[in-house]
């Protein structure tokens, strides 16, 4: 069965995780110790105690995210897992470079750290960020036009589906936003980050990361990899720098991403990190979510018992 591994980002983060993937794989905690060096943080106490709004700030998700994902890369390729395809929502897109063969470790653990360090001058308290959802995205769209000509600034972050969109803005705009969808019956969630992110008031963060990501080696990946800030695959070492970069500043282009891996006869979903945050969004992206199938490797428990489900059932079909 053909199958795309995806790495989630900023908001999949929490107390916990990566509990039983650090306890079984030995080169997972090799990464995990090489990202607390080269950032002199102690990740792995934030990662088992947290707080939950620690573990929001870019500096620290960031390389934390990066760190575990990659681990969850070493430790699948180790029992034979494969992918055909690779794709990372906003910060998982780092992780996502490694898997494809786009940077090497190292490389990866810079770019998170550059990253995390250039998104916490943009950190804010008075940002939230909000899921909208069953109501079309012209329903959306028409509404915002309506809350911002009123004053509000309020843009969209991501385009996760036909009828699920995430919104960015400060609290008040967000407040009115809520209102108003609830008005329209909408289905809406709070998104935890720490800043503006996928806006255009990270534009000058674009710039910082484009020009910083000059210096990191970069190669053609031997994996195909589609990046949530193009919506399509990319192959060239400078488009991949390029919507790492710029993708800080622009909406997630999420449903085009898996309209992309669908057409190119992806059926199977392996969600390479904590969270179920892309596992969830899977039933807004897919026209028929029951014809696909959608795995998240790592439980709320940070155990990793559907990933071992996962092997077995790769086993199978390999004959093994």
């Amino acid at each position: 069965m053909r199958t795309a591994w995806t790495f989630p980002g900023h908001g999949s983060q929490m107390p916990g995780m990566g509990r039983q993937l650090l306890a079984e794989c030995s080169r997972a905690n090799e990464v995990l110790r090489m990202a607390e060096d080269m950032s002199g943080l102690q990740l792995d106490r934030y990662r088992l105690r947290g707080p939950s709004e620690d573990l929001m700030q870019p500096s620290i998700a960031e390389p934390l995210i990066t760190a575990l994902q990659i681990g969850y890369v070493e430790h699948m390729t180790s029992l034979g897992l494969r992918p055909d395809a690779v794709v990372g929502y906003s910060a998982g897109e780092t992780a996502a470079l490694y898997a494809a063969g786009a940077i090497k470790l190292e490389s990866a653990l810079q770019v998170a750290l550059l990253r995390g360090r250039i998104l916490s001058k943009y950190t804010t308290s008075d940002c939230r960020m909000l899921t909208v959802a069953r109501i079309s995205v012209e329903q959306i769209e028409s509404k915002l036009s309506e809350l911002n000509d009123r004053g509000c600034s309020i843009s969209i972050g991501a385009r996760n589906g036909e009828k699920h969109v995430t919104l960015v803005g400060n609290g008040h705009d967000i407040d009115q936003a809520e209102n108003a969808f609830g008005q329209m019956k909408a289905e809406m969630g709070p998104v935890q980050v720490a800043g503006p992110w996928h806006s255009n008031q990270l534009s000058n963060a674009s710039l910082e990361i484009s020009k910083e990501l000059e210096a990191i080696p970069f190669a053609t990946p031997i994996i195909p990899i589609l990046t949530s800030a193009s919506g399509i695959q990319r192959e060239s070492p400078e488009a991949l720098r390029h919507d790492l970069a710029f993708g800080v500043s622009q909406p997630v282009l999420w449903e085009s991403v898996v309209e992309k891996l669908v057409g190119n006869g992806i059926k199977r979903f392996v969600e390479c990190g904590s969270g179920r945050v892309l596992f969830g969004l899977l039933r807004w992206s897919l026209a028929d979510p029951n014809s696909y199938q959608s795995i998240c490797v790592e439980d709320r428990g940070g155990g990793i018992r559907p990933l071992k489900k996962l092997v077995m059932e790769h086993n199978r079909e390999e004959g093994n």
